[in-house]
């Protein structure tokens, strides 16, 4: 762990100790490996909503105090993820020139799983939630969390930043509630952006259900493509 990843697990434990909830630790994120993340094709950021883990008695999410990155990205079953299928699909077709109906499917090569290691991933909540997001907790959680993500985007300075269904909590800060997009995929999937040379994509979240596999992978692929193409 480099210093400025270990600047982040600092911000990233201080802002939870604020919070001050007693049976929780942060569930930390970032990247799973600085070289691998730097050293790919295109460098890459998620942003997710919240994570979880275990469920009280009174149906409260606790635990924590493990990475998602370096703790889950490097299992071999990390294929199995609902909510990352549709990531592994987009990234590898992205760094290996390839659209959905050119690939294999990931259970019969659970190698392609293995480009969650080249990107940077974060969760706008860092502390253990439930598997079903309040959108109003969820703003009121960003607030809070704030400083550390747009640190967390500074220091890994991403040219892609995939927001999954998170966009409209950081559309403020970092293109002004104003701006609109510089362009719109053909089934409406993906809203781009473009600000300060970083194209960042407001999509819908990878276990969405209101477009197929498909139309979902190729528009996240084709947006950045041309984005990065223009």
């Amino acid at each position: 762990m480099n210093n400025q990843e270990q600047h982040l697990e600092k911000l990233i434990e201080e802002t939870a100790l604020r919070i001050n909830k007693a049976d929780s630790a942060a569930i930390f994120d970032g990247v799973y490996d600085w070289d691998m993340y730097h050293d790919a094709p295109i460098q890459v950021m998620v942003v997710m909503k919240e994570p979880y883990d275990e469920i009280d008695e009174n149906g409260n999410g606790f635990g924590g105090g493990w990475y998602i990155t370096k703790d889950c990205f490097g299992k071999d079953d990390a294929w199995k993820n609902r909510s990352w299928q549709p990531l592994i699909y987009i990234l590898y077709g992205l760094f290996n020139g390839k659209r959905y109906e050119e690939m294999d499917y990931i259970r019969d090569d659970r190698s392609m799983a293995d480009v969650l290691r080249s990107i940077a991933y974060i969760n706008t909540n860092k502390m253990p939630a439930l598997t079903q997001t309040n959108d109003s907790e969820l703003q009121a959680n960003y607030e809070i969390w704030k400083p550390v993500l747009l640190e967390q985007i500074e220091i890994f300075n991403p040219q892609v930043i995939l927001f999954a269904n998170t966009f409209k909590l950081y559309k403020m800060d970092l293109v002004g509630e104003s701006c609109q997009p510089t362009s719109i995929s053909p089934n409406g999937s993906v809203h781009v952006y473009v600000s300060n040379g970083r194209i960042l994509l407001d999509a819908y979240h990878p276990n969405q259900k209101t477009y197929g596999h498909s139309i979902y992978v190729n528009e996240i692929i084709d947006a950045i493509r041309n984005a990065l193409n223009n």
